[in-house]
């Protein structure tokens, strides 16, 4: 496990096979999250003083009382998004991910959101208040694209 940042360490922003293949191949961790996706993060767990999600392992979903363990919500490989019904053009092959901020509803943390999208380049939000979580990405575009699950 690496620490990338006061909150966040690589296995909860990337998925399983996507860090094996980067540990396997000796490269920084860092390569592969953009410091402005960090630093979003950062901000957003700062600014609610709460946990913000991204992977869920068993003692994660033990704690805040999700259903099962859930590990491609962030950075994945090729085959991982395949596997989850994603295609090949999805986000989470670059730099998206899907969190969920303990004891805050997803449309709330889409204005916030909103508020910072500048600061950090986040051009993609999509929120799904159903499964309590909002999706971020940092796509090519000049503007945010907004979208409701």
């Amino acid at each position: 496990m690496t620490k990338l940042s006061k909150h966040f360490s690589d296995w909860e922003l990337l998925s399983p096979k996507l860090l094996d293949a980067i540990n396997l191949r000796g490269v920084p961790v860092t390569w592969y999250i953009p410091d402005e996706c960090i630093n979003a993060l950062e901000d957003i767990r700062t600014y609610f003083n709460t946990p913000v999600i991204c992977n869920v392992d068993l003692g994660l979903a033990d704690k805040y009382n999700f259903i099962r363990t859930m590990f491609k919500r962030g950075i994945c490989s090729d085959q991982e998004c395949l596997e989850v019904g994603r295609k090949l053009t999805t986000q989470h092959r670059v730099a998206a991910f899907d969190i969920t901020v303990i004891g805050v509803n997803p449309t709330i943390v889409g204005e916030y959101i909103r508020s910072i999208v500048n600061t950090y380049k986040i051009r993609g939000m999509g929120v799904n208040v159903d499964k309590n979580f909002i999706h971020i990405d940092w796509r090519n575009s000049e503007e945010l694209i907004e979208w409701k699950y």
